[in-house]
């Protein structure tokens, strides 16, 4: 299923709906919706305020854990630094010889 088959099945008058018991501040970073599956369930789900990519959200089923994950790694979160170099690595330069070959 994609993400645009998933957001067409969206219920817009459910979406924010059961944020009470959503007490870690990485929901703070996601916008809770309520979808409804192939099963004919409704189940949580979140989007990311970033990136906008939708992730399972069921307490029962997922946890926060993939949500806790997703913010972390997500390359539109202004939170996400590049990590910094380590100035206590070597460095290697390469140098490309006059027939084409590099070396260290």
């Amino acid at each position: 299923m994609t993400q645009k088959e998933l957001r067409d099945w969206i219920n817009p008058t459910r979406r924010g709906e059961g944020r009470e018991n959503c007490t870690a501040p990485v929901w703070n970073y996601f916008e809770l919706e309520w979808i409804k599956e192939e099963d004919g369930i409704e189940r949580k789900w979140v989007e990311c305020n970033y990136c906008l990519q939708l992730l399972a959200a069921d307490p029962n089923r997922n946890g926060t854990t993939s949500i806790n994950k997703h913010y972390n790694g997500c390359k539109l979160n202004p939170d996400n630094k590049p990590k910094e170099v380590d100035d206590k690595q070597q460095k290697l330069s390469f140098t490309k010889a006059p027939n084409g070959e590099g070396h260290v």
